[in-house]
């Protein structure tokens, strides 16, 4: 499969996105830096798209007949949950390697309910979105 362009162009635009939507006011009310959240939103971004299509990839494999459609959106449905219920933990522990928020911000330390529910929210939007974009192509090839 030839996704070199969706990729790039996909996350690009889910990092534009994401970072208009949800850490724009970071920059301008809490003095962020923004290069640091520029790297952290695209590395992040780049890991959840990965992760996700290496996973549509395994769907497709165990699954590719399209008479098998509704299994092989099940089995993408459950991979989205492994990766929507686990980024949270990788988000905060590279935010806190960069330094995000401060030297002076406590790492490691247990994550705030609103903010992990905020990052899954954020996951299942983006990954829905990116599912969708691969089954479409998919199911058009």
């Amino acid at each position: 499969m030839d996704d070199k362009k969706l990729r790039i162009y996909g996350q690009l635009t889910i990092s534009s996105i994401s970072f208009a939507c949800f850490y724009l006011s970071s920059v301008l009310e809490e003095s962020i830096s923004l290069w640091k959240l520029l790297i952290y939103i695209n590395v992040t971004t780049f890991i959840v798209w990965e992760s996700l299509r290496l996973g549509i990839l395994l769907a497709r494999r165990m699954y590719p007949q399209i008479q098998q459609t509704k299994q092989r959106l099940v089995c993408v449905a459950i991979i989205t949950l492994v990766i929507v219920a686990i980024f949270p933990y990788v988000k905060f522990g590279f935010g806190d390697l960069l330094q995000l928020y401060g030297p002076g911000q406590p790492a490691g330390g247990p994550i705030p309910l609103y903010a992990f529910l905020r990052i899954v929210g954020q996951n299942i939007f983006f990954c829905l979105f990116i599912a969708a974009v691969y089954e479409a192509i998919y199911f058009f090839e």
